[in-house]
């Protein structure tokens, strides 16, 4: 019996002796997992206990720290949910022993629940990493923008049309009409020669091809003296139009005067002994053709000169 006794007294020393070895180490590695400057948790709070919905609020962070420790505080890259930043002000680091680092960040929150619970973290630059050391989470009360909602809405009926006056705007349509007019007048000075020589250019072109389509009528039938002076009337209208000269009050003699070509001279001999002598033949055919080339070649002379003006 006294064997057993002294084998438990010695089985109870031995206990004690290894949880009085076991205490320091576990502190120890307390202290390495904790350094001495985590032991004051920064100060997180809102400088207000209740805010509405949008509804700016400050949110003060405060940190002592040892001198020694580079501290940094989030910035407009971090996620604040539930709040969203709009904009902060960080202070000066004030050392007196310990240094104290300090931010104001004004949040807000566009959440609905009646309590918002809010941390940050603070960021400690080691030498071989970056802790986080967060603060107390702290709460803050959403006031409501509708107080107290009725049981019912009663809803009003008007069905009654409002007549309402039409107005004429004369400051805006006045405006407008000016605009259209300043707008007609730059585009004229800066492409009105351009466009009235496109549009002499087709005018000539149309006259040109609609004389060509009637004066080959006249050609097919120069057996009849009538359609040989229709022609002759036809070459001379279009001659007084392009050239601006009055050809149409012209003899044939007066137009040999004004115009030195044998070719043209001899056609409208030619011509005037088919009208007036009757005698027609290929030869009328021909002066018939030569006035027809004499018109071709006004008419490129004329094309060329208007698209090199």
């Amino acid at each position: 019996m006294q064997i057993l006794r002294n084998y438990i007294f010695l089985v109870f020393l031995l206990a004690c002796y290894v949880a009085q070895a076991q205490q320091p180490e576990q502190n120890t590695k307390h202290d390495k997992q904790r350094p001495t400057y985590y032991k004051n948790l920064p100060i997180g709070k809102f400088l207000k206990e209740t805010a509405k919905v949008g509804e700016p609020i400050r949110f003060s962070v405060v940190w002592k720290h040892a001198a020694d420790k580079e501290v940094f505080f989030p910035d407009s890259t971090y996620n604040f949910e539930p709040f969203e930043l709009v904009s902060k002000n960080y202070f000066p680091t004030k050392t007196v022993g310990l240094s104290t680092d300090s931010v104001i960040y004004e949040l807000a929150t566009f959440e609905t629940d009646s309590m918002l619970s809010f941390s940050l973290p603070v960021y400690v630059l080691n030498e071989k990493d970056t802790s986080l050391i967060w603060t107390e989470p702290t709460t803050l009360q959403i006031k409501p923008l509708l107080l107290k909602l009725p049981d019912s809405l009663k809803i009003i009926e008007n069905t009654q049309i409002q007549n309402i006056q039409d107005r004429f705007n004369y400051w805006y349509w006045s405006g407008a009409a000016i605009l259209v007019v300043a707008l007609f007048v730059v585009l004229f000075l800066v492409f009105g020669g351009r466009i009235r020589k496109n549009y002499r250019l087709s005018r000539m072109r149309k006259q040109y091809q609609r004389f060509i389509a009637d004066f080959d009528k006249s050609l097919q039938k120069y057996q009849q003296a009538t359609s040989t002076e229709h022609g002759l009337s036809l070459w001379k209208s279009y001659l007084e139009g392009v050239l601006d000269v009055p050809f149409t009050s012209y003899t044939s003699k007066e137009i040999a005067d004004i115009v030195p070509d044998k070719t043209l001279n001899e056609a409208l001999k030619s011509i005037d002994r088919a009208i007036y002598g009757n005698q027609i033949n290929e030869t009328t055919y021909q002066a018939l053709l030569n006035l027809k080339n004499y018109a071709q070649n006004t008419y490129e002379t004329k094309i060329k000169e208007v698209q090199n003006v």
